[in-house]
């Protein structure tokens, strides 16, 4: 059991350094990729978000939102 603000011993080092070792090394991604990514995720989250509030503003006011609410068109029986 290590306590708060002693030092490994130097086989802790090893054993460390040796686990560091074994673990293959993650590919670095290009920078275009992360930042494709990056723009994803937030339209994800956006999406969502939006999703969210036509929920509860359709529970709290009890109009559908997605409705379209446009002019519709007129028709003349004869």
């Amino acid at each position: 059991m290590e306590f708060q603000g002693r030092k490994p011993s130097w086989k802790q080092k090893k054993i460390r350094k040796a686990e560091r070792a074994r673990k293959p090394p993650e590919p670095e991604v290009p920078k275009d990729i992360k930042l494709l990514q990056d723009a994803l995720r937030k339209s994800q989250l956006k999406s969502e978000l939006l999703e969210e509030m036509f929920k509860l503003s359709a529970d709290y006011t009890g109009i559908d939102l997605r409705k379209k609410f446009g002019a519709k068109r007129f028709e003349i029986g004869l």
